[in-house]
């Protein structure tokens, strides 16, 4: 979830060039069971520290009275003008901070999209390249060593001892000059 907050945001702001968002929680249909405070505590941060001027307002859309107790934990780890960003809707009220264009049907709204992969169609986004082709994920990075991990203990000896001799070399070196 993380790393899918961080993609939406770099993707963002590197179209958007400095435009501030509206950040909206739909937290209608959640109950105590769907709090997951380390994830709202990393998107807090990450508006704090990499994004500090991008937040226009953070609209909280049918929030259950039970979850009241987790948002005052919520409002302390924010800045009293953090705070003055959030607000509480309903769907009587959301229009006034979102327009109905940009609404899902169930929040009164005409936006009919639906979120689908492959990655939407204006996506520019590549995988990043280095010099001996894509940069594999840290997964893929993992798994690749778990198979290559016989073969890099006999590299790792060799290197080893490689490096011995040369250090070997070098301090002869030095003792003769």
């Amino acid at each position: 979830k993380k790393k899918l907050i961080a993609f939406w945001l770099e993707r963002y702001a590197k179209r958007e060039n400095g435009k501030p968002v509206t950040v909206m929680f739909d937290l209608s249909e959640t109950g105590i069971n769907s709090i997951d405070m380390d994830f709202v505590r990393f998107i807090i941060n990450c508006f704090k520290v990499y994004y500090p001027k991008y937040l226009s307002k953070m609209v909280i859309f049918d929030m259950p009275w039970i979850m009241n107790a987790a948002f005052k934990i919520v409002k302390s780890w924010l800045g009293p003008e953090a705070v003055s960003l959030l607000k509480f809707t309903s769907k009587s009220d959301i229009q006034d901070y979102v327009s109905v264009e940009y609404l899902p049907p169930h929040m009164g709204g005409t936006d009919p999209f639906k979120y689908s992969y492959p990655p939407l169609v204006d996506d520019d986004f590549q995988t990043p390249l280095c010099e001996n082709g894509p940069i594999a994920s840290e997964d893929e990075a993992s798994s690749k060593e778990d198979l290559e991990s016989d073969g890099k203990e006999t590299l790792e000896t060799v290197s080893n001892e490689e490096q011995t001799t040369l250090l070997k070399k070098i301090n002869l070196t030095e003792h003769t000059s």
